[in-house]
């Protein structure tokens, strides 16, 4: 039951990064908006989840061990993007 409740945990975190690198990339290239340092460099944690995951999803093992750098790669995103928003 546990393991069930953690993939559908990781389908929505990835859902969720794959949606926010396509909406950034869809704003910088439809819209032509152009992104700043920090912009660019706060992508970066989208993109590692997304190879995390399916990492995790391909050997299915270490699902624990995922979870908790997922946490601290989406804490060390919430720092920089307090910083970027004190900023700007």
């Amino acid at each position: 039951m546990k393991i069930i409740k953690q993939r559908n945990i990781s389908i929505v975190i990835l859902c969720f990064s794959i949606f926010s690198l396509l909406f950034a990339y869809y704003v910088e290239l439809i819209l032509g908006h152009q992104p700043c340092n920090l912009c660019i460099l706060e992508r970066v944690p989208y993109v590692a989840a997304i190879i995390i995951i399916i990492t995790s999803f391909i050997l299915q093992k270490f699902e624990k061990s995922a979870f908790f750098v997922l946490g601290v790669i989406f804490l060390l995103a919430a720092i920089l993007s307090t910083y970027h928003f004190g900023i700007e």
